[in-house]
């Protein structure tokens, strides 16, 4: 639970367990510290597709007057 005490979401559970769980696969094959990782039965929340954004014609039109202005000769 956050502070709030609200549920984390799952993409924050995934990040919060990602690095723990690198650690203990460190710890199993390049230290020999465990025989297994107790992550390996916890199942990682699935997170939802991210959305799809176009952009407005504002945003696309300073972003083609941007890339005319560089320099890059692949803009």
């Amino acid at each position: 639970m956050t502070p709030a005490g609200k549920p984390f979401s799952p993409a924050t559970v995934n990040r919060y367990l990602a690095p723990v769980s690198h650690a203990l696969r460190i710890a199993i094959k390049e230290w020999g510290w465990l025989d297994d990782s107790p992550l390996r039965g916890v199942q990682r929340p699935s997170e939802p597709d991210g959305r799809v954004r176009f952009l407005s014609d504002d945003e696309r039109d300073r972003l083609l007057a941007a890339c005319q202005a560089s320099t890059n000769p692949w803009l």
